[in-house]
């Protein structure tokens, strides 16, 4: 029987993120996703000679992208030595992933579909054309918009190579099957004919409604730096958060991380150094909505979307001296994820607990004292944050964490790194010219290696460091 190999159609969006996301959604399933899907993006081009793929996929050939070099581009990824359940745990998870198909057929044009359809295993087609299984044929296309009238002439063109004996229903069949035409990259150029076909059963969608279901604009709660929904679910999935994990964002502002950590399983909690924003005081950042109401809290944040039950708690401290002491452990560890966004200057200062004043007053004095603060610096921030990682997460736990970036000052061994963290994924997410963020995941080595964070940025170095660069390319 010929191995079955699937397809998924990714969101052409964010694009370094993709590849992490599915590699730490198959490790949640037992699997190693290097192991399941074709790595090797080769250009296929039948004027060099490559021959007809379906003809190589007979010789044991694997099937292999067709419309960039890159492969972190390519809008499809092909399967292979999986079977569909492990399809649909992948998608079950994913924010990237649009529909997953069977692939009965595929080849960069249409006699060649055709010819790889008929060369399919029969056994597995023959019993989807009964006559008691409805059925609908869909075209989709990758890079083009394609007219009703076309997408007519195209299912048609199939009649030969597709027996259906059922009946055809729009709304609610039993099988839908897509055409699926990838005309690779936008150029601005109107493109006729596409680049490579395919034609498979859709087996099921993403979580791309998942960004809609929990955008901050419905939300209730938020401040100025909330993280939007989809890069929140992302991170989660990253984190490999599951259910019964105890989740920590030590940066957690009105929460955003926290309510995505929760939606896959996590028990969570977090702090933060900024009094108002945990006790409802203060003006809201919505535009002219005054100040925040008393229930505007992220456990009834965690409500609006019935996860009330995944909240632990949160803490009004601060980050440089923290509230779960990091001193030497003979456990090991307590969080298996710390999701966190720390404040880098732009919209948000970052500040702990201080004073560059010599004190004028015994504070022993005071039944209650509210202490000053002073600038936490960005070098500060992040080998704090590294150290408390190492110390607090489970061996294996994951640290996923923003830092800001100025592109022209950037090497990637300048990311911060500590004895007991391995770095597993870094992507960037432009957001000017000159400047950057990327999205850091570290994974927990052991729980006997001592030592606290190295950062050796010169660009987090003093107060308003990255802000400065910020604002200065913004207004070149």
């Amino acid at each position: 029987m010929q191995a079955q190999r699937y397809l998924i159609h990714l969101a052409h969006e964010k694009l370094e993120f993709r590849i992490p996301e599915l590699e730490s959604i198959a490790q949640l399933f037992g699997k190693q996703l290097g192991n399941i899907w074709d790595k090797r993006f080769l250009s296929y081009n039948a004027r060099n000679g490559d021959g007809d793929i379906a003809a190589q996929l007979e010789m044991g050939g694997s099937l292999r992208s067709h419309t960039e070099e890159d492969g972190t581009r390519c809008p499809y990824i092909v399967f292979q030595d999986v079977n569909e359940d492990d399809i649909r745990n992948l998608m079950s998870r994913s924010v990237f992933g649009k529909q997953a198909y069977e692939i009965w057929g595929h080849g960069p044009d249409y006699d060649s579909l055709k010819t790889s359809i008929m060369k399919y295993s029969s056994e597995v087609k023959q019993k989807y054309f009964s006559y008691e299984n409805s059925f609908c044929i869909r075209v989709k296309a990758s890079g083009r918009k394609i007219s009703l009238k076309e997408q007519i002439m195209k299912i048609e063109s199939l009649q030969g190579q597709l027996p259906f004996a059922g009946a055809v229903n729009l709304n609610n069949p039993s099988n839908e099957f897509h055409v699926i035409e990838d005309y690779g990259s936008f150029s601005g150029k109107k493109i006729l004919h596409p680049k490579y076909v395919y034609f498979g059963r859709l087996i099921t969608d993403g979580q791309r409604s998942l960004i809609s279901n929990y955008s901050v604009k419905q939300r209730k709660f938020i401040g100025n730096t909330s993280m939007e929904s989809g890069l929140s679910l992302i991170m989660s999935n990253l984190a490999k958060v599951k259910n019964g994990d105890y989740i920590c964002d030590p940066f957690v502002g009105t929460g955003s991380l926290l309510i995505a950590a929760a939606h896959f399983g996590g028990f969570v909690t977090g702090g933060d150094i900024n009094y108002n924003i945990l006790h409802s005081r203060g003006k809201s950042s919505r535009v002219g909505a005054g100040y925040r109401e008393k229930d505007e809290t992220i456990h009834n944040s965690l409500r609006q979307y019935s996860l009330g039950d995944k909240f632990v708690d949160v803490l009004l401290h601060d980050a440089a001296r923290n509230a779960w002491s990091y001193r030497e452990r003979k456990t090991n560890g307590v969080f298996d994820a710390i999701i966190t966004d720390p404040p880098y200057g732009i919209r948000e200062g970052c500040r702990k607990v201080g004073t560059a004043k010599e004190p004028l007053t015994d504070f022993s004095e005071f039944e209650v004292h509210h202490p000053e603060r002073t600038a936490y610096h960005l070098n500060h921030v992040y080998s704090d944050l590294l150290t408390f990682a190492s110390s607090t997460l489970v061996p294996g736990g994951r640290l996923v964490y923003w830092i800001p970036i100025y592109r022209p000052e950037y090497a990637e061994e300048n990311i911060p790194s500590h004895p007991n963290l391995k770095l597993v994924y870094n992507c960037e997410q432009p957001l000017k010219k000159e400047t950057s963020r990327r999205l850091i995941v570290m994974e927990k080595l052991n729980v006997s290696c001592q030592g606290s964070g190295a950062v050796n940025m010169k660009m987090f170095s003093g107060h308003n460091a990255f802000r400065d660069k910020y604002f200065k390319v913004s207004k070149e």
